[in-house]
């Protein structure tokens, strides 16, 4: 099949990414993926032109993709492992998403993490989601400071509130089996460290939820001392009564 891939012989498909044609073979794809399948049904627009544009594809990702359809083998995964996932899980091909899973979660750094488990979030990638979150926990001193931890507060608390239930469970731990296993920065002493006018009242929330008792006061008390400050980065949006605990702690009000 590799070979009748490679030299194009009798293809009835036009896959057309990056403003570049693929050709293919129907039968092969309707095979492989549940999604070309219903595309090529006979009823359908593509089925009837034999084309299909995909217009948010990169070319090379598409002809690596079709060169796994027809031969199982992926050469160009490790240098585009997080492309691959997502068409994998697109076209429901879970042989290459397990491929690409295991290379992401093999090359975790700490420039990486925060983009790898959004990634993973976004395509349900489990395993590598899990790993992110674990080494985010395990590495959160390092974390913490790249660009990617501040757009993670900003643009998904969902997945912060993971990442301190993480480290929070960890703490919790008896002392004789966390030491065993500990690394430098899996504390919530990190968070605490880190606590800035935009993510304060996140912090606040997260600790809240999972009993972090430390980090919520040190919270309190940043918002508190820093009230003007996080009020103009929408302190409204947060619980009013946990908002109240900053307020009490300084016996002032702030107005929402």
């Amino acid at each position: 099949l590799e070979a009748i891939y490679k030299e194009g012989r009798l293809t009835d498909f036009t896959i057309v990414a990056g403003d570049r044609e693929l050709p293919a073979h129907q039968v092969i794809l309707s095979a492989r993926s549940p999604v070309f399948a219903a595309m090529l049904e006979p009823h359908t627009d593509e089925a009837k032109n034999s084309r299909v544009v995909f217009r948010d594809i990169d070319f090379e990702v598409m002809q690596e993709l079709l060169l796994y359809m027809y031969s199982g083998r992926c050469p160009n995964l490790s240098t585009m492992a997080l492309e691959l996932l997502a068409a994998a899980d697109r076209f429901q091909l879970p042989g290459l998403k397990d491929m690409a899973d295991q290379v992401l979660r093999n090359g975790l750094m700490v420039e990486s993490a925060c983009r790898y488990l959004v990634f993973a979030d976004m395509h349900n990638a489990r395993e590598l989601k899990a790993d992110a979150v674990k080494f985010i926990a395990q590495n959160s001193s390092s974390v913490i400071s790249t660009d990617g931890w501040a757009e993670l507060v900003q643009e998904h608390p969902a997945l912060v509130t993971e990442i301190v239930g993480a480290i929070s469970n960890f703490d919790s731990r008896p002392a004789s089996v966390s030491s065993s296993s500990s690394s430098p920065g899996m504390s919530l002493h990190v968070l605490r460290n880190g606590l800035m006018v935009e993510s304060a009242c996140r912090y606040l929330v997260f600790a809240d939820m999972h009993n972090a008792r430390e980090l919520k006061a040190d919270a309190v008390k940043f918002i508190a001392q820093n009230s003007s400050s996080v009020i103009s980065e929408g302190l409204e949006t947060f619980s009013l009564a946990i908002i109240g605990e900053a307020c009490e702690s300084r016996k002032m009000e702030i107005f929402v």
